[in-house]
């Protein structure tokens, strides 16, 4: 997994090249989040990824609910936007 991560304001946008493996990663993803405490808005950009681990969508769901902000998910691959759609996500995490 590649991370580029931008920020526009208080917009965060983290593009995410690979697939998320591992706890290890999805903490590197965490911390990225956690350091920007400053936005309201967090866009990740998955262009490869069919799945996601669910400590991820966890640890999103968190931020949405607790921390009040608000989640993006863009997909380039149909087999990851229809997971979040079987797990009737797709309005909560902003699917795209």
């Amino acid at each position: 997994m590649q991370t580029n991560v931008t920020l526009h304001n208080t917009t965060l946008q983290i593009l995410i090249d690979g697939h998320v493996s591992g706890i290890s990663e999805v903490m590197e993803l965490q911390n990225i989040m956690k350091q920007h405490t400053e936005v309201n808005f967090i866009e990740l950009i998955f262009p490869d990824a069919f799945v996601i681990p669910s400590a991820l969508i966890g640890y999103l769901l968190r931020v949405i609910k607790v921390d009040k902000k608000t989640v993006q998910i863009k997909a380039q691959r149909q087999e990851l936007k229809d997971l979040i759609n079987d797990l009737n996500l797709s309005s909560v995490l902003n699917i795209s």
